[in-house]
């Protein structure tokens, strides 16, 4: 499994957001280094923490979308609950009989990062930065 590293290509200039952005990558190469040592309790943890993540990064994004009258709003807040769903999904999967995929989940949120962040994330940037967030 290859770990998957932050650099300025992920990053939409607006800081609080790129700061949680760069929670998500810590989170899936902490999976990946568990699958490494063959550790069986980080992963579980890790599927929390993407609960937590997803509740508290869509939560600011979507106080902005609020604040700022953004346009897409609707179909970005329904990428929101997919995601978390998701992750609900491989949590409640885990929690009933234990056992997890790692390679599902990364390549989940992989996708994710190339999907929402560097598309659907870009597409509120112009909003946010014309209405003074940086």
């Amino acid at each position: 499994m290859t770990h998957i590293k932050w650099s300025n290509k992920y990053a939409i200039g607006i800081e609080k957001i790129d700061h949680q952005h760069r929670q998500l990558f810590e989170m899936i190469n902490d999976l990946h280094h568990s699958v490494e040592l063959k550790d069986i309790q980080t992963p579980k943890r890790i599927l929390i923490e993407l609960m937590e993540y997803a509740l508290n990064h869509f939560q600011t994004e979507e106080q902005y979308f609020k604040i700022f009258h953004y346009s897409d709003t609707e179909p970005h807040i329904k990428q929101h609950i997919e995601f978390e769903a998701k992750v609900k999904e491989f949590l409640n999967s885990y929690q009933k009989d234990g056992t997890f995929n790692v390679s599902v989940i990364s390549d989940f949120i992989k996708r994710w990062i190339i999907d929402h962040i560097l598309i659907s994330d870009r597409k509120y940037v112009k909003c946010f930065t014309d209405n003074g967030l940086c």
